[in-house]
């Protein structure tokens, strides 16, 4: 897709990102993987689990072809290409011959199939007491488990729904008493420069952002073309509603974390994510608040001066006694803790920086996880009597160190010298 009115999913990948190395995880009824876009891919439908044939007699696998198609939709010339090609797809039903409808257990089973930042997509929506369609987490059931899996780094985007509630108002009071699910929320905008909420979209300040909700081209339901008549070559032009919209911002959400892995050196955390689209999305026009418009675009560029503090401990033998408590932000205080407290007569604790990684190399003291024999770029110092050390140190204003990188290791001194767990610092905004 183009910059704006669309998310500029072209920019992203020009930039070489398509998702790869993320689990994409889609829960919903059910999808056609026979397809011509879709069958040269694997949909790794959840094991065990066979899709109830009323989803394909009620046509029901068509929404679910759509928002494939908008991801994963096969590079092959002709067609649609999804943007989040490069992530492994996968797919778990609500309703299954196994165990019938199953919405609670199709989210639990692939939040728990996930890690730290992969990306679960929850094309749903459920009937809340303004007694219009709103968000799936409108159910407590579906909070819990959405709420445990953002609380263990799964990033999970859900379509706000189709129901045009206001989840600011009195009847929602006790979905708002529930807290944040640290789920992203989307609403459904319109396909224009002018980013309206489109009138059938459930709005509030729990909306995080939006995507286009019409004219999104896609896999499925034959409104575009049917060739031959064959259910494998249907094209729409029309898929809509907050499920087109949160079809976009779940790869949106994959492209994005490939982003942050590759330059920061890990996923972002799905508040830190969430904050990231609401902060560089091209801001609302009209209507009930359902959040800016994602530019992909914008959201890379952010990231590319980002500053990061990344954990890396080799093989796991050194104790993990070493935090950053900031990050390496230009012209502020960095800060980082050394727990010597479980170091036998600790006194004094160092942290040292040099300016390349090194792989684990044993030594007396443990591994050694920084190249000494590289430019060496500082040493910090903190007393620990036996307890936690706190270090800053001054990180320089200049711009031109915007994307610097020192590779940090820690030590604790006492009976005799222990290494710690090492942190790569990428200084930035």
């Amino acid at each position: 897709m183009a910059p704006d009115p669309g998310l500029d999913a072209a920019y992203a990948t020009g930039r070489g990102y398509r998702g790869t190395g993320v689990r994409f995880s889609d829960c919903e009824y059910g999808w056609n993987a026979a397809h011509e876009d879709l069958n040269a891919i694997d949909l790794h439908l959840e094991p065990g689990q066979t899709i109830d044939p009323g989803v394909f007699a009620y046509g029901w696998d068509e929404h679910g072809t759509a928002a494939a198609g908008v991801s994963n939709g096969t590079d092959n010339g002709y067609g649609i290409t999804g943007f989040a090609g490069g992530a492994t797809v996968w797919t778990y039903p609500e309703w299954t011959v196994e165990e019938g409808f199953r919405r609670v257990t199709c989210i639990a089973h692939a939040i728990a199939d996930s890690a730290a930042g992969d990306v679960v997509l929850l094309e749903m929506q459920d009937v809340g007491a303004g007694g219009g369609y709103g968000p799936a987490e409108l159910d407590p059931s579906v909070f819990a488990v959405v709420k445990a899996g953002t609380d263990a780094g799964v990033v999970v985007v859900a379509a706000a729904g189709n129901g045009d509630q206001d989840l600011d108002s009195a009847a929602y009071a006790a979905y708002r008493a529930l807290g944040d699910s640290g789920a992203i929320l989307i609403g459904a905008g319109s396909a224009t420069t002018s980013h309206d909420k489109l009138s059938f979209s459930t709005y509030g300040s729990r909306v995080n952002v939006q995507a286009w909700g019409e004219s999104v081209f896609t896999l499925g339901y034959g409104y575009y073309a049917a060739y031959g008549g064959d259910k494998n070559q249907r094209y729409t032009a029309s898929f809509n509603g907050t499920s087109s919209a949160s079809s976009l911002a779940g790869p949106a959400a994959a492209v994005l974390q490939e982003a942050a892995a590759a330059t920061l050196g890990a996923p972002l955390a799905p508040l830190a994510l969430r904050g990231l689209l609401i902060d560089t999305g091209i801001p609302q026009g009209a209507g009930g608040h359902i959040g800016p418009c994602i530019d992909l675009r914008a959201a890379i560029e952010r990231i590319d001066v980002m500053a990061s503090a990344t954990v890396r401990n080799g093989t796991g033998t050194n104790p993990a006694f070493y935090s950053s408590t900031s990050l390496p932000v230009l012209a502020t205080t960095w800060t980082a803790e050394v727990d010597g407290s479980g170091h036998p007569g600790a006194g004094a604790t160092a942290i040292v920086g040099y300016s390349a990684p090194l792989a684990p190399t044993p030594s007396a003291f443990g591994e050694i996880l920084v190249d000494v024999a590289a430019p060496f770029l500082f040493a910090s110092w903190a007393p620990s009597g036996g307890g936690i050390a706190s270090h800053a140190n001054l990180v320089p204003g200049d711009p031109a160190f915007v994307a610097f990188r020192a590779y940090t290791q820690a030590v604790v001194f006492g009976a005799a010298p222990e290494l710690g767990n090492a942190i790569d610092l990428r200084l930035g905004y």
